[in-house]
This record gives C-alpha cells, structure tokens and sequence, in this order.
C-alpha cells in the first residue's frame, strides 16, 4: 500500500463556493473514496481568508500528507485557494512535493494551465466581492492586509489517537497530523468529550500509514463513538492474528506475517 499514489479530495466550504455536497458528489465521481486511506480533507471558513496558512488548516495538513505522485482532486479553482497570490502559492507547494493537482476533473500540467487557474482564482474572488458589495447595498471598505504563506504549523506529526474513559473502556479513535489542533476541535465538537479520562498517541512516519492504522484500530477494537468502520485491507488481518498469538508463540507470530501480501 505504501508505494501505491493516492486520490486524496479537498473541500472548501466557505462564501462563494458550490455547497458541500456538490463538491463531495464531485470527488466521489472523480473516483476519490475514503474507502482507501481515511476521510476528504476541508476547511470551512466564514468569511474572506487573507492569511491561508492560519485558515486553511486542513488544505495545508493534505498538502503535508500527500507523497510524490499523488493527486489532489478539487471541486473547482476557487474551491482550492482563496486568493491569486494563495493560487500561486499553491501551485508553488503542489509542485514542490511532486504531487498532481486536478481542478474539475483536469490535470494542471503545463505552465498555460497554472495561469489559467491563477486567472480564474482571480475572477471568482472579484466576482465574489462585487456580489457582496450589492448584497449589503454598499462597498465595504476592506482594509488591505498583506497575504502571508508562512513555514508549516507547528506540532504536524502523523498520529492515531485513543480516548478512554475513566473505566478504560475505548471512546474513540482518530488519525490526525497536528494532535493539539484536534484535540481542541473534539473539546468544541465531540459529544463524547466530557467522558474521555485518558489519550494515548501513537506516531507514524507518513500520513496514509496512520489513516490505514487507524482503520485497523476501528475494526478490531470497536471504539463506542466513531461512527463509520471501513473494513481494513487483507494484510492487516493478518497482522493481527500474528499479534493475538506473539506472546504465547513468536515463532507462529512469523510463520503468519509471512503471509502478508507483498505491497505492490
């Protein structure tokens, strides 16, 4: 699995864009699922963003998980990037990591196309602005900010996270790659958070390494909240049957490794 490219989806759920679900009906028909390695990544933003890196948390945490050879499918151009000079920043970034950026359904290759999804970035952000100046019946003065692409946030390490509550009994598990922002979204968000008593982290190399234990955790350990379980590839049920016996036999543990597919 390590050495396979991945569909990975981004969503941009703020003014101006296509709802949600048309933009989910579209990764879904471009043949991005999360059946493969964990959910679409998004962001939802209220208003105009003018600092992306702050904002854009989960574009910004794909662009980190995403390896050589992978692709990015978005809605459409103004679903990807907020502003013209965040379009070049963003194609600055998918280039840099080797990584493949398909906008409606096509690839942008060639140095015509980053233009051109440059251009429109543009069009829809001034469109945007003009509709919204008629909306509240007058211009508004905007107080011009500099855009700022800074390094990458801090803390970004791949992980599965467990909850546990005072009894031991697993709440929840997730896969993430900045573990305090989450935690803080599940503070905010999770029904079960009054109940977590304890959370374990455990740290992966990569990104699609965590999101496939992750789905390996759900399956066999059953966590009382999460609310989809996918049903891990063939090598993981044999991974663990090899732990269910590595204390009582090692020997039978590497005997059923062995038949472990090879990754492709």
């Amino acid at each position: 699995m390590v050495g396979e490219s991945i569909k990975w989806g981004y969503i941009l759920a703020a003014p101006g864009r296509p709802s949600r679900k048309d933009q989910i009906a579209h990764l879904v028909a471009s043949g991005v699922s999360d059946d493969q390695f964990g959910p679409i990544w998004e962001d939802d933003i209220s208003r105009g963003s003018t600092r992306p890196q702050n904002q854009l948390v989960g574009r910004n945490d794909l662009l980190f998980a995403a390896l050589p050879g992978d692709e990015i499918h978005v809605h459409s151009e103004f679903c990807a990037a907020v502003s013209k000079n965040d379009a070049r920043w963003l194609i600055d970034a998918v280039a840099e990591q080797e990584v493949r950026l398909v906008v409606g359904g096509e690839e942008i290759t060639t140095p015509e196309d980053e233009a051109a999804f440059v251009a429109e970035v543009a069009r829809r952000q001034n469109v945007f602005h003009v509709s919204e100046s008629r909306r509240v019946g007058k211009k508004r003065k905007r107080k011009k900010v500099v855009e700022v692409q800074g390094p990458p946030l801090p803390d970004r390490r791949p992980c599965v996270y467990r909850h546990f509550d005072a009894d031991g009994a697993l709440l929840y598990v997730g896969a993430c790659i900045n573990h305090r922002t989450r935690e803080q979204q599940h503070k905010s968000q999770s029904d079960w958070w009054p109940d977590s008593a304890r959370v374990d982290v455990e740290y992966y190399g990569t990104m699609r390494e965590a999101l496939a234990a992750e789905r390996v955790a759900i399956y066999f350990e059953n966590p009382a909240h999460n609310k989809r379980v996918v049903e891990p590839h063939a090598g993981a049920f044999i991974e663990q049957a090899a732990r269910m016996v590595e204390d009582v036999s090692p020997e039978a543990a590497a005997r059923i490794l062995s038949m472990k597919p090879k990754s492709k």
